[in-house]
């Protein structure tokens, strides 16, 4: 070990970069902006509407909502949205605005919609700061609900 690091070896130091390295993020939900590209179901409600989907991007202010169809909502609308995280299974629940739409495909882009959550239910919260924390420090596997 010696040969590797400076002397005298600052013990604390080491330490504290040991720590640093083993210890996930401490993510600001909506500081956190990771273009991860995940595959998680999730279903979403826009007043009296409610369809099934997958979630393909995922960062800490928002995440981008594949849709199949039509069924994308209008810009500005308030959307809730509810998925099982990857890890540890934690059901996330949040309310959102819908700040763009793509109606259709486009070469390799999905229809869908980029969601800006304002809001989590319950522990949610905590549920979805420990799944961006997970994303951004493992490789995600894909999940279905």
């Amino acid at each position: 070990i010696e040969a590797f690091f400076t002397k005298p070896l600052n013990r604390k130091a080491l330490l504290a970069v040991i720590n640093r390295a083993m210890t996930a993020l401490k993510l600001n939900w909506k500081g956190a902006r990771l273009r991860e590209t995940v595959d998680i179901n999730v279903t979403c409600k826009c007043e009296d509407v409610v369809f099934e989907a997958s979630i393909s991007n995922i960062g800490g202010s928002g995440i981008f909502v594949c849709v199949n169809g039509d069924k994308t909502p209008k810009v500005n609308s308030l959307v809730t949205c509810e998925f099982v995280s990857l890890f540890k299974s934690a059901r996330i629940e949040c309310l959102g605005t819908v700040k763009w739409v793509r109606t259709k495909s486009s070469g390799n882009l999905p229809s869908g919609f980029g969601l800006e959550i304002n809001s989590f239910l319950g522990k949610s919260k905590t549920a979805f700061i420990e799944l961006l924390n997970m994303i951004k420090t493992t490789t995600a596997p894909s999940s279905s609900k």
